[in-house]
Order: C-alpha cells, then structure tokens, then sequence
C-alpha cells in the first residue's frame, strides 16, 4: 500500500529547503466559468508564495477574447475577473487554443496543446534550468507529459486527483441508463496509466486516496490535501459592495454551478415547508437558471427563491456577506458523496454565517454536524427544512455554529495547504 499522508500534519518546521522550482501544466483556459480554474489558480498563487511557479495553461476563452481584454496582460485579467494578485514569484505562461470549425461546430485538439505545453516546459528549462517537479490534474496531459518523460529529462510528475474519473463516469452512465463499455475501458485505462507512473498523487479526500488504491493499487506516494481558503478572506474588507435584496426574510444562499449533483433542486422543495425565508442562488448558466426556475414554478415557490445568474468569480463575497445562511444540499453520487471537496464550503465558514450541508462522507472530512454547521440528510427536502427552521429559531446557535466554522477554517488555507504540498513533494 502507498503511504497516505495527511493533510494536518506535514509541517516544515525543522526541514531547511531551498526554493523549490514548480510547473503546473493546466490543460483548460486560464479564465473560465469553471471552478477548477479558480482553484488551480489559488492554489499556484499559494504555492508562489513559498516556490518558484510557472503556471502553464490555455490563453483563450470567451472572456480574454473580449475587446476591453485583449490589451491587458494575463495577471491583470486574473486580478479583475477572480480578484486574485499573481505573486512575482509565479509566471503565466499561455498557450493558444487550438480549435477550428464552421459556424456552431468547433473541433478541438488537445493534443496540439499538450505539444504547446511540453515546448513550454522545455524552454523554461532551458532559460531557468530544470524544474524540481510538474503538477497537473488533466488526465491526458498527464499521459503526454509522462509519455514525454521516458525519452526527455523531465522531473517528477504529481498527479492532482480530484475524482476517480472512471468510476463517476460509470455512476453518471447508470443514471442516464446507457451504456458505453468501450469508452468506459479506455478511460480507465487511461486512468491506470497515469496514477501507476506518476512519482506522487495529491488526493481531496480520504476515500479518493482509497478508491485509487483499491482500483489501481497505485505505488506512489499519496498526499491528503483538501480544499482551503484564501487567508486575505479570513479578514475584514470594506471594499465589499452590498448586494443586499430589498427583503426583510431569512436569506439562504447557495453559491455555485447547478450541476444535478450540486442538489439546488432539493433546496428548492424545502421551500415549501419553511416561512419568512428566501432562497438566493447565485451563478449558473442561463439555461440551468431557466431549468431550475421551472422547477420553483411548478413547486409553487417560485415567490420564494432568487436568481442572480453567473457572476464574476470576484464579486462572490459581496454576495456572501449578504445571506443570513448559507447551504449545500449535495445529492448522492460518487463525487459527492467520496470526492468532492467544495470551494464554496470554505468561503461559506469565513464569511461568517452558519452552514447546513447534506451529510456525506466527503463532507464531513470538512463539517461536523453540531460543531460548525448543521448536517441533514441528503436528497430529504423536509429534513433540510427542519434544519434551515433550527437556525431562524435559534440565533444563539446559528452564530455559535458561524463563529466555530470560522475559526475551524483558519487551519484550511491555501497558503497551509502549499506547505504541505512542497514538503511532501521535497521527498519525492
């Protein structure tokens, strides 16, 4: 069995390393609607607080191919559309998006970016001399890079998980009722490759780790490393614009994509059994808000639940400090029951209002029921209303859960969580 290390307890205290030279390949836009982009971001911005990284990923995207874009570099739009300051010590370097097609037909090739992204590695070598270690999370890119590897000097490869891909796409194949054996073998084929070559894993969670161990019996070492939060959240800002609705009632919010797993649905049918109460989703695409805002209709809530659409990822905290609760009503399935370790629950612990979230086992390596949030249930809409009803009627335990998750997720910060990556990555 491959060693497991925990997230809490790899520290550099009495280690003395030299600066360490890292490479993140990231095979998606480096602006996007999607939350892995945000993360990888914090997380090379962590990392570049304590290392040397260059952070390699796509330069196009609808949102860098706007007008106003397309004269500012790639650290000013960072800055204005995640709110996030690139370190000196972390690069962006951008590859072009390879796609053609006619009209609404786009064809993509990831190969001709993964040729991008090793060209990259090898000039920077080649400037800066070679890198301690590569990061990457995109299963394909991993197989080129360690493909690349046996006849290139690259350094050690660490393979992010966030998902045991095969076993979520089987999940999602049972739940539509199809079947696709041949995709599903070469998928986790491809899987078995990369997390048995890689020299390390970083896993989100616990189970992840032993689900890929119990499906590949992988060899290398494995780091436990969630989720965090950005540590300049963790303070008062009064730049924060108010985003306040004109409306006297208890606000929940929900912040997020509207993924059928996210659960937003099951938080919609609690509606129907709580009063003085308002649902606030914020985000989605427009055609997940029109589905969901049929979904109210016909449930007859729809006087009851808030849609503000996508926002910037920016703006979110002028949104959070705004709720009166915050929710997470994750449905069953792979990822979230085993995988998934939310951005948004660590923004939701620091921003100072009490949590009530389904009761996983993913979630609650995060949140412990009683102590800093309030767990129900998954896919139980009474449930969740009889927990959303115990924080209207008990604001003494409401701030009590708020302040415990708030302090709770000062050890959870990005910057903590780089610790723990180099020093694990240092004894590779």
């Amino acid at each position: 069995m491959a060693p497991c290390v925990e997230f809490s307890i790899v520290r550099r205290e009495g280690l003395h390393f030299s600066k360490m030279k890292i490479i993140y390949a990231y095979s998606d836009s480096l602006i996007s609607r999607s939350a892995p982009a945000l993360q990888v971001l914090q997380n090379c911005a962590a990392l570049a607080r304590q290392a040397d990284v260059c952070l390699i990923a796509s330069g196009s995207g609808e949102y860098m191919n706007q007008p106003g874009m397309r004269s500012m570099s790639p650290s000013e739009c960072v800055l204005r559309y995640y709110g996030i300051e690139i370190p000196k010590n972390l690069r962006l370097l951008l590859t072009p998006r390879f796609h053609w097609g006619i009209g609404n037909v786009r064809v993509h090739t990831n190969r001709l970016h993964h040729w991008a992204c090793l060209l990259r590695i090898i000039s920077t070598k080649a400037r800066e001399g070679q890198a301690d270690v590569i990061l990457v999370r995109n299963l394909k890119l991993a197989r080129f890079l360690l493909k690349a590897k046996r006849v290139l000097n690259l350094p050690p490869i660490v393979y992010e998980a966030h998902e045991v891909f095969a076993i979520t796409f089987r999940d999602n194949l049972e739940r539509s009722g199809t079947v696709q054996n041949r995709k599903t073998r070469k998928l986790t084929d491809l899987e078995r490759y990369v997390c048995t070559n890689v020299d390390g894993i970083i896993c989100l969670t616990n189970r992840l780790a032993d689900m890929l161990r119990e499906t590949y019996h992988i060899k290398a070492d494995v780091l436990i490393a969630p989720s965090a939060i950005d540590s300049t959240q963790l303070e008062p800002n009064n730049e924060r614009k108010s985003v306040q609705i004109a409306d006297k009632r208890f606000v929940i919010l929900y912040l997020g994509s509207l993924h059928h797993w996210k659960g937003v649905d099951v938080m919609i049918a609690a509606m129907k059994h709580l009063s003085n109460a308002v649902f606030r989703i914020v985000g989605g695409t427009d055609e997940a808000v029109a589905r969901h805002r049929l979904i109210a209709e016909q449930m007859g809530v729809s006087d009851t639940v808030i849609f503000d659409g996508y926002i910037e990822p920016a703006r979110r905290f002028d949104y959070l400090q705004d709720a009166d609760a915050f929710v997470l009503p994750l449905r069953h399935s792979q990822i979230s029951d085993y995988f998934t370790s939310p951005l948004k629950i660590f923004e939701y612990m620091a921003s100072g209002r009490p949590i009530i979230a389904s009761d996983l086992p993913s979630i609650r390596e995060i949140l412990t029921d009683g102590h800093n949030a309030l767990l129900t249930a998954a896919e139980d809409p009474e449930a969740l209303a009889d927990g959303i009803r115990r924080l209207q009627e008990n604001p003494v335990l409401a701030q009590k859960l708020a302040e415990q998750a708030a302090l709770d997720v000062r050890e959870r910060t990005w910057d903590k969580r780089a610790e723990n990556m180099i020093a694990f990555m240092n004894r590779l």
